[in-house]
């Protein structure tokens, strides 16, 4: 977070050249058309300046930062459901998401270029993944859809 936080800057003369910062020099944002529907929203413009600011400050955020992430793994990997985990790169994953892979704990599916925002960058993979989820499970699920209805 700090290193994202300094190569942040903290306004933009115009909503267009956010955009471009989210695509080029960010490692968030990497297409044109995920950045043109998140970014506008996460800025606003300021009245006496003109420029456009961030509304959320990251910084501020900062005494969270630890509990964010802090056993995450091993929360997702406790969750008794089948899961999916969706991302951009190997780097990303520590040694017990690494090892729950290999012990088939749950399936891993990697979007190469896709940054941060996986969802919004690559909408089509991600689709596809959740598509394919559903038609492996698709008898259970709508067994259980008839059980619970």
């Amino acid at each position: 977070m700090p290193q994202v936080l300094r190569r942040r800057p903290k306004n933009f003369k115009t909503l267009e050249e956010a955009i471009h910062w989210a695509t080029t020099a960010s490692d968030t944002l990497c297409r044109l058309p995920g950045a043109r529907q998140s970014v506008p929203s996460q800025l606003r413009k300021n009245e006496q300046t003109g420029l456009y600011e961030w509304i959320c400050d990251l910084a501020k955020t900062q005494p969270f930062w630890v509990s964010w992430f802090t056993g995450i793994s091993h929360e997702f990997l406790e969750c008794s459901q089948g899961k999916v985990l969706i991302i951009g790169h190997v780097d990303s994953m520590d040694s017990e998401l690494i090892r729950a892979e290999m012990e088939g704990k749950y399936q891993n599916v990697i979007v190469p270029d896709a940054g941060h925002a996986i969802h919004e960058n690559d909408v089509e993979a991600v689709t596809n993944v959740i598509q394919s989820i559903y038609q492996r499970f698709e008898v259970l699920i709508k067994k259980n859809l008839k059980i619970h209805l």
